[in-house]
């Protein structure tokens, strides 16, 4: 494809962790695309713990070798004092006994960049300061750091800014979420105390709020206090760095580790909730932070920006190679964008209620209501049949040796939209007339593929087999429950083989 020089296909706002991945993702398809970011700010640095399920969303986006070497810690869980002086160690657990990697969010973000840029992304370091999403391409204006002013025309955009939202700022709101700050300090330890060996995360709260450590770099731990800036006590004293520390001398048991630690420097951010009601049209996409920002206490942040990533790269694939597709694309993301706000709501509103005992005070008084507007929890794995129902279709199935259609109920397919590969498709999701609502995966068996493979009667054997050879294998427990899930919506019968 031949570009004009200020025309791409693709034209990212932002360039950490979403908008990097995004753009690479993207590039690696064969689009023209170009990233206009604002330089890496070394000096306002943060270390952060990425989970061992990061590291899932880290292979699917193809940097999980790259982000690994980088890595100079090994994470093996957290250390805890949660409304408690009683600490409690918490290990990763069922990920393989896999850890999880310890970054420098600077050194991240180059690393990031350089892939990008290796995958054939264009980098522009500049502002943007202003998009017409009008106009057809969209008009992007950048500011450069030398003064210039350049216009970039793209066919899509996305806005990865994060909180600065320049696209998706007009559409926030916080749900009523309180005020929250994050004050940030980088530490010198002593090389031969275990603090600065420590292959763990310390959390623990106070009355007006919690703290964390990281960290950053043999030597070195990055201890953040997350406070209301409204109802600190040291909210008057104009120095940021005595703030932080009169904040930091509330806790006891990470303040007595710092004891004979150096404090190089301290920054502050805004760290407050907020989502982004609308994510999308017909010519641009928000993603990451910029959709909505969760707690920095689920260390989800960056897995969060990753997955945001990954589903993006669909959705715009889909925009630009099946526009028929594009409002169905864009609807499955919103809904994928607002199951993590809410979970991190729920996640969050939780931990405040577990500090509530031991901290009685507005601070961790309020969050205990974050939750409130959020609609119920629903099922890991939702099916449209009652769990009574399918336990009993499980006992008529270990008393047969194959199943069969059911020649009494009518059986058709819904198209629903589904990430697959590297874009949106819609792909057929099953109803019949004893389901209640189509279902197209349960456990990872593709149930419209299943019931295809059962023309007559068929031993599960024989069935369990055939499927795992032309699909994904999957294990047999889930292949028995999704079975389960088909006899009782009463699409197959156990019969004797």
């Amino acid at each position: 494809m031949n570009h004009a020089s200020s025309e791409s296909d693709v034209l990212v706002i932002g360039g950490g962790p979403a908008g990097a991945s995004i753009a690479r993702l993207l590039a690696l398809r064969g689009w023209h695309v170009v990233v206009v970011s604002r330089a890496i700010d070394g000096q306002r640095g943060l270390a952060e713990t990425l989970p061992p399920s990061t590291r899932k969303v880290l292979a699917a986006v193809g940097l999980l070798e790259a982000v690994e070497q980088a890595s100079a810690f090994r994470s093996i869980g957290n250390a805890v004092w949660w409304g408690s002086d009683d600490g409690r160690l918490e290990d990763f657990a069922g990920h393989d006994d896999r850890p999880g990697l310890q970054v420098w969010r600077p050194e991240l973000d180059r690393l990031l960049q350089v892939e990008a840029v290796r995958a054939g992304v264009e980098w522009i370091t500049g502002n943007v300061i202003g998009v017409e999403l009008e106009t057809s391409p969209v008009r992007v204006r950048v500011t450069r750091p030398d003064g210039s002013t350049l216009d970039r025309h793209a066919s899509f955009v996305v806005d990865a800014t994060g909180r600065t939202g320049v696209v998706a700022r007009s559409a926030r709101r916080t749900a009523g979420a309180p005020r929250t700050h994050a004050w940030i300090g980088l530490w010198t330890c002593p090389s031969k105390t275990t603090l600065a060996a420590d292959v763990r995360t310390l959390v623990e709260t106070t009355d007006e709020g919690w703290i964390w450590s990281v960290p950053a770099a043999p030597g070195t731990r990055c201890v953040a206090v997350m406070v209301d800036p409204d109802r600190t006590r040291f909210a008057a004293d104009g120095r940021l760095e005595r703030r932080y520390l009169g904040e930091l001398s509330r806790s006891r048991h990470v303040r007595a580790l710092l004891d004979d630690a150096h404090l190089q420097w301290v920054w502050g951010c805004d760290a407050s909730l907020y989502e982004t009601l609308t994510l999308g049209s017909r010519r641009h996409l928000v993603v990451g932070d910029a959709a909505s920002f969760i707690d920095p206490l689920s260390s989800f942040g960056v897995k969060k920006a990753l997955t945001s990533a990954w589903m993006g790269a669909a959705v715009v694939q889909t925009w630009l190679t099946d526009p028929a597709v594009g409002p169905a694309a864009q609807q499955l993301f919103d809904t994928r964008e607002r199951e993590a706000w809410t979970t991190s709501l729920r996640r969050s509103a939780g931990y405040a209620r577990e500090a509530l005992p031991a901290h009685d005070t507005p601070f961790w008084q309020v969050r205990c209501e974050l939750d409130r507007a959020v609609p119920p929890q629903p099922a890991a794995d939702p099916v449209p049949v009652p769990v009574p129902r399918i336990a009993q279709a499980f006992e008529r199935l270990r008393h047969k040796d194959a199943v069969a259609r059911r020649p009494d109920t009518r059986v058709w397919f819904e198209p629903q939209p589904a990430f697959e590969r590297d874009r949106v498709v819609l792909a057929p999701a099953l109803r019949s007339s004893a389901l209640d609502a189509p279902v197209r995966i349960v456990d990872n068996v593709n149930l419209a593929r299943l019931v295809a493979l059962v023309r007559e009667r068929r031993k599960v054997g024989d069935l369990f087999a055939g499927y795992c050879a032309q699909e994904v294998p999957v294990p047999l427990p889930a292949f028995l429950r999704a079975l389960s899930v088909l006899v009782a919506g009463q699409v197959l019968e156990p019969v004797d083989g």
